[in-house]
């Protein structure tokens, strides 16, 4: 069962892949960051289980269930619920985690567009408006190669460039500190909530995936203990479709 159930797990972490990384074009952005899309891979993962561990436990290895008899199995998942509430605890774990992690590297990719956005008006502001940062900037960064001390990677005195940099973005970081100040200790609060190695607030995404496997051995646990009340369930399910084999 292992190797038939291969192709459904390599789906499932495609789709957590998928999830988490950030795309800019339309698109990804509607199929992919919806929050219900990892909810929806997680239950579509146990619906193709399902048919998998209905065979495995018939024991007829030389035959396969016809597509539409599997479509029929795949059906009755909510109503007869072979895994138990594993797959929708597993789909809002995920779910939460994984858009926490979502949201952080969103946020280090703002923060990094804010920096390189304010780094261009400042030097653009500088260059144009105020001639003597300009000139300080200049010998800051220039002087050290000019005399031939590059080689050495030479960098400037630590308190010249405090002095330059304090001239030349005095008046920006006193609007800037507050916001930036928030935005930072946002990042670390959700940061310090997703280290927390009990997962207590549903947003470690690495407690999660490493707990992946045992919650889909716990749902296959759960199917075989209940798997003769769940063939008597799918049978009432199919009425009076029977069972066709392919060879």
């Amino acid at each position: 069962m292992a190797v038939l159930s291969k192709g459904p797990i390599e789906d499932l972490y495609r789709h957590i892949r998928n999830y988490i990384q950030l795309n800019t074009t339309s698109d990804s952005l509607q199929s992919h960051s919806n929050p219900e899309y990892i909810a929806n891979s997680v239950m579509s993962f146990f619906m193709e289980l399902f048919p998998l561990a209905y065979h495995h436990l018939a024991q007829i290895a030389d035959k396969d269930f016809t597509q539409s008899y599997k479509e029929c199995l795949k059906k009755s998942m909510d109503t007869i619920s072979p895994f138990g509430d594993t797959p929708k605890q597993v789909a809002k774990a995920l779910s939460k985690s994984l858009e926490a992690t979502r949201m952080l590297l969103e946020a280090f990719r703002i923060g990094t567009e804010v920096l390189n956005t304010t780094d261009s008006i400042l030097m653009d502001e500088n260059t144009k408006g105020n001639t003597q940062c300009h000139d300080a900037l200049l010998r800051m960064t220039y002087c050290p190669k000019c005399q031939g001390l590059w080689k050495k990677e030479a960098k400037p005195c630590s308190g010249y460039c405090l002095n330059v940099l304090r001239g030349c973005l005095t008046k920006y970081v006193a609007e800037l500190d507050l916001p930036w100040n928030g935005y930072v200790e946002g990042i670390e609060s959700l940061l310090n909530a997703m280290k927390k190695p009990d997962n207590e607030a549903g947003v470690n995404v690495d407690f999660v995936i490493k707990h992946l496997e045992n919650d889909i051995s716990t749902a296959i646990m759960t199917y075989m203990a209940a798997s003769k009340n769940i063939d008597s369930k799918v049978s009432v399910f199919l009425l009076e479709i029977t069972t066709s084999w392919t060879y």
